[in-house]
C-alpha cells in the first residue's frame, strides 16, 4: 500500500471517529421544556469540543497522519463550534 494512501485512510479514519463522537442522540424534553439547541441558548451552555490525538510515535508515517487528520477535523469542528483545541501526546 502506497504512502498517500495510507495517510489518507488514517485521515479518513480519524475524521470519521471524531464525528461519530460529535452525533449523540438526547432524550426528548418533556412538552415546554426548552430544548439544548433551541434559538436564544447561548454558545457556552453547549459542551466543549476537543480533539485529541495519542500517537506512539511522532516520526511513524501512520501517526503523522493520524495527526494531520486530526489537525483538519479540529479545523472543521472549530468552523462550526468556534474554538476547538487539538490536543497531541506522543
Amino acid at each position: 500500500m502506497s504512502c498517500a494512501r495510507v495517510r489518507a485512510l488514517a485521515a479518513t479514519t480519524v475524521l470519521a471517529a471524531v464525528l461519530a463522537a460529535c452525533g449523540s442522540r438526547q432524550a426528548s424534553a418533556p412538552a415546554g421544556a426548552a430544548s439544548p439547541g433551541a434559538a436564544g441558548s447561548s454558545p457556552a451552555a453547549r459542551k466543549r469540543l476537543k480533539v485529541a490525538l495519542i500517537a506512539k510515535s511522532s516520526t511513524n508515517p501512520v501517526f503523522l497522519s493520524a495527526r494531520v487528520g486530526a489537525e483538519a477535523a479540529a479545523r472543521d469542528a472549530a468552523k462550526r463550534r468556534g474554538s476547538v483545541p487539538l490536543i497531541r501526546q506522543s
